[in-house]
């Protein structure tokens, strides 16, 4: 557990920290100097602007999760308070030098989380931020379930790797740390990091990965790659951690860059604060791929904006299965992208936050006219026919619509509920060319 230095009364009386702009016409960003001590010393830093360009493979990116809400703690950073969450503070104490100054980048403090047009800028330069650091430091949080362990056995597996490449005598792991080893990781691979939007792009662009868990740390390319092969060997572990080293492979070993759909459905359940992360994280994976053009994050964008934003330049295959899985990816509903859709096409559009551009009309129009399309072919449907007759991403969004009462309904009332809730759909979008 933490410890929360003491922080005297003469502390909270000093002026709090005020950010210098950043030049956002080039590649500035901001470095946190992390100030040496001891565990259990207060936590000391110095955050100055500089340039991505300029900071080429001197600093380390932070890879954590920001928690739940809890009350915040104490910093000092330019030699005022600054408050943080605990994870960021046990962040800090675990990869923190007793000797050295180390610089870092973690993004709660290098972006000014109240300036929405600076987050937009340094979201969009995510992609540089992670590739250009020396290495990305993922933590894991505090020491518990054999976590200690875990990390140890990694990386001793390195060592051994080592010690056999130059031809030194190895430390073997016998039979009974293997199995306690698998049953260990399968405790550490389910910790709420792995959830993380984020965790996908910084993991993948890494140069270097070094995981820190507690007081110890490990090799996590290593760790991807047991990762990878438990899978193999358990089909209980999560895919989050295969997908995120094949992603890696195909990037970094083979030069393959992917498209945002084939990205998208692999990451797409990621967990998030704010639903437009899942997409933006996703966007900068593949932002140089051939699925999407390169666009900036923009956190002014409401989820239908950000809805059709996406559809437009991607062009999916099946437009009516990548948009199921995209609504359900921002939390938005039918409704609302109808009614997106309508201030759209009206005269008044220009009321939107946004600046709507005809490849996102042509997308939302594309879009209802499928919607419609779906209608006309239930129409003409009698009884069960619809099991039939409707391709599976059909179905699905007339499944989707099903109250949670009507899910547990017979077999026999089926086809019943579902014109019942397709009907309630309708009504629920109000758009004239439905009808």
């Amino acid at each position: 557990m933490a410890i929360t230095p003491v922080v005297k009364s003469s502390f909270r009386k000093q002026s709090y920290f005020n950010y210098e702009p950043l030049d956002q016409l080039h590649d500035s960003f901001r470095i946190i100097k992390l100030l040496p001590g001891p565990l259990s010393a207060p936590i000391e830093c110095i955050l100055t602007n500089e340039r991505i360009s300029s900071m080429e493979y001197k600093y380390d990116a932070v890879s954590y999760t920001w928690g739940k809400p809890a009350t915040p703690r104490w910093i000092r950073l330019n030699q005022v308070p600054y408050m943080v969450q605990p994870n960021l503070l046990e962040a800090f104490r675990g990869i923190r030098s007793e000797s050295e100054e180390l610089l870092v980048w973690a993004d709660v403090i290098c972006i000014n989380q109240t300036d929405i047009t600076e987050r937009n800028h340094q979201v969009g330069l995510m992609g540089n931020i992670h590739s250009k650091a020396k290495r990305v430091r993922m933590w894991l949080g505090p020491a518990a379930d054999d976590s200690d362990f875990v990390l140890d056995y990694i990386q001793r597996e390195v060592n051994n790797f080592r010690r056999e490449k130059v031809g030194e005598k190895t430390d073997p792991v016998s039979d009974k740390e293997k199995e306690a080893f698998i049953k260990a990781f399968s405790v550490f691979h389910r910790r709420p990091y792995w959830d993380r939007a984020w965790i996908k792009h910084e993991v993948s662009l890494a140069n270097d990965l070094v995981v820190h868990c507690g007081t110890k740390a490990a090799d996590g390319l290593r760790l991807l790659v047991l990762a990878v092969w438990h899978h193999q060997m358990d089909g209980g572990f999560s895919d989050q951690l295969p997908n995120i080293d094949l992603h890696r492979i195909n990037r970094v070993d083979h030069g393959r860059e992917e498209p945002f759909e084939l990205v998208f459905q692999r990451f797409w359940r990621s967990s998030c604060t704010d639903p437009r992360d899942r997409i933006f994280s996703i966007l900068s994976l593949a932002a140089d791929t051939q699925g999407i053009e390169h666009r900036p994050a923009d956190y002014s964008l409401d989820l239908p904006a950000l809805f059709f934003a996406i559809i437009a330049p991607v062009e999916p295959r099946d437009l009516l299965s990548f948009t199921t899985t995209l609504h359900e990816a921002l939390g938005v509903h039918r409704s609302q992208l109808v009614e997106y859709w309508e201030k759209v096409g009206a005269p008044d559009g220009h009321r939107l936050r946004t600046t709507t551009t005809k490849a996102m009309k042509n997308a939302a129009v594309a879009y209802v006219c499928s919607l419609k399309a779906i209608k006309k072919k239930f129409e003409s449907m009698t009884s069960r026919d619809w099991l039939t007759q409707l391709k599976p991403q059909e179905r699905e969004i007339m499944i989707n619509n099903i109250t949670e009462e009507d899910s547990d309904s017979s077999d026999g009332q089926s086809t019943k509920h579902l014109v019942r809730s397709w009907l309630e759909l309708e009504v629920e979008m109000k758009d004239p060319i439905l009808v």
